[in-house]
């Protein structure tokens, strides 16, 4: 369910990127789930964001890839990862998914190291945010990151 919401709201968040960059809010009332989101426009329409449900502490951060899902497809079980902000790379590692026929990259809190530095480095960025991947190499601008995130970190990081 809190797929289908965050595909719903990044893909809602389209039309309002021009305006602002990034977009944050509540996804569900009932279980506190908060997202950002960004659209990059080059390379295919690839979206960063990131969900949190405060009740129970799961961190997720996504990239939703322009391609469908293949389910006859033999993904890799890991997707090494770097992003690169203000000149420091994080490197982390996501697993690719199927949300609602959507190639989604997932980085989950639980499953990996680094996550605490890489959502405390996202909420100083200066300079766009960097991340490659196999064949990626996708920049999503820096501008309102930080009012975009720091309510969420307010509520969610522990």
């Amino acid at each position: 369910m809190r797929s289908l919401l965050l595909a719903a709201v990044i893909g809602a968040a389209t039309t309002a990127v021009q305006a602002a960059p990034w977009q944050s809010g509540l996804l569900d009332d009932e279980i506190t789930t908060y997202y950002f989101a960004y659209q990059q426009a080059e390379n295919g329409e690839h979206r960063l964001g990131y969900e949190c449900e405060a009740s129970s502490g799961v961190d997720v951060f996504v990239i939703e890839t322009p391609e469908p899902y293949d389910p006859t497809t033999s993904y890799a079980p890991e997707v090494p990862t770097s992003f690169i902000i203000d000149g420091e790379t994080i490197e982390v590692s996501g697993v690719f998914q199927d949300r609602q026929g959507k190639l989604f990259v997932a980085y989950e809190s639980f499953a990996i190291d680094g996550f605490g530095a890489l959502f405390d480095k996202l909420l100083v960025a200066q300079s766009p945010v960097r991340v490659t991947f196999f064949d990626r190499d996708l920049s999503f601008s820096s501008e309102g990151l930080r009012e975009a995130v720091q309510p969420i970190y307010d509520e969610c990081v522990y």
